[in-house]
């Protein structure tokens, strides 16, 4: 099994290709457009599973490239008021400065808004996620002096606030929160540098929203989980590209998970250890069977599904994500996908075990495919 910290690759164009499902169930992923900026902002929860009742700090993370002097700032942080609640009642009481920014910078009675109106973003959610998100929180990073300054080290901490999950979530339910790219696309969360307000080009917001899953009544068992999924193509022209094309499916594994049934996975053990990832993919979107794909991904072929493996992986942080790709050969070939990620690992007795997502994914790579080319081509133009 080979680990690295060093993509396989440029990043690709990252396509909304999923159908719409329900913001509650394991089908949503947020796939924010602003990916491509030097300045990385981070959300991540202090733990991955959750109770009911739990209290969970969440950390605002941020990687300025080669950017120093990084001054004023607004963050929105989006959420569901039915599955959290903020604790604290005023701003120095909801968020801690943290790193440079506390030592270098902030002022500590900077204000906020407990109630930012999520009206003013809705131009730029879903339908779903303007169900979803009921609740927004705008925190202010002021300075003490105008002249005050702050120079984070890649991947610091700068703040960091608690929420109390909800009595009434349920097992398996999803929760989401973190800064959503919608209030950068609204102007009303920005980071300024030397006093210049930036354009929002400069931020990756990959990973800038986090999700917490409510702790199942399930037998415990390692969680694979989407987190993205991308097309690589070979433009043609200003308006074109090859038939052939590359789709790519990227999932994710908490760190705690992978330390609890995949620790000895890089020294090649006889137990705990993975074996294979991948994704199983059906051609179409009706009649696709989730007991049938399992079964390919098994061994068992079946007409229409077809598995890509994979020995990558990518430690980022508090998860291990692993990439694999479904070769698009020709027009002929292109069609839509359902699909459903896997990992095969010998479990804490040395059989073959098998982790799937909860719910199987669709790609609409026939059905949408002129949105893609035109999505793609904007972002890779021809002869760039």
């Amino acid at each position: 099994m080979k680990k690295s910290r060093k993509l396989l690759s440029v990043v690709l164009a990252v396509i909304m290709l999923a159908t719409c499902f329900s913001m509650m169930v394991s089908a949503y992923t947020y796939e924010p457009t602003l990916t491509s900026g030097e300045i990385k902002l981070i959300t991540e929860a202090s733990a991955t599973t959750v109770e009911p009742g739990d209290t969970v700090t969440f950390s605002l993370k941020i990687d300025p490239g080669t950017q120093t002097n990084l001054s004023a700032f607004n963050n929105v942080i989006f959420y569901n008021e039915d599955q959290l609640s903020p604790v604290g009642s005023s701003a120095p009481e909801f968020r801690t400065w943290q790193g440079d920014c506390a030592t270098s910078f902030a002022n500590p009675n900077a204000a906020w808004n407990p109630n930012f109106p999520l009206d003013q973003v809705a131009k730029w959610l879903t339908e779903e996620e303007q169900e979803y998100f009921t609740g927004a929180i705008q925190i202010t990073g002021s300075a003490l002096s105008a002249a005050y300054r702050w120079n984070p080290a890649a991947g610091e901490t700068y703040m960091t606030f608690q929420m109390t999950v909800a009595d009434s979530v349920q097992p398996g339910e999803q929760i989401w929160i973190g800064l959503h790219e919608a209030a950068y696309e609204r102007g009303a969360a920005m980071l300024a540098i030397n006093g210049v307000r930036q354009q929002n080009s400069v931020f990756d917001l990959t990973n800038s929203m986090c999700m917490m899953t409510v702790a199942s009544d399930e037998p415990a068992g390692p969680v694979v989980a989407k987190s993205k999924s991308q097309v690589k193509m070979t433009p043609t022209s200003e308006t074109t590209v090859a038939d052939a094309f590359t789709f790519r499916v990227i999932s994710t594994i908490s760190a705690s998970d992978w330390d609890t049934y995949f620790a000895n996975t890089a020294a090649g053990g006889d137990t705990n250890a993975i074996q294979k990832l991948g994704f199983v993919a059906y051609k179409g979107t009706e009649g696709f069977d989730m007991d049938t794909a399992k079964a390919v991904a098994q061994g068992t072929p079946a007409e229409g599904y077809d598995v890509a493996w994979t020995d990558y992986v990518q430690q980022t942080g508090s998860s291990y994500d692993f990439g694999a790709r479904l070769e698009i050969t020709s027009a002929e070939t292109r069609s839509d996908v359902t699909y459903v990620g896997v990992v095969e690992y010998l479990d804490a007795d040395g059989a073959t075990a098998y982790a799937f997502y909860d719910a199987a994914q669709q790609a609409l790579l026939n059905t949408n495919y002129g949105t893609i080319v035109e999505s793609y081509l904007r972002e890779f133009p021809y002869g760039a």
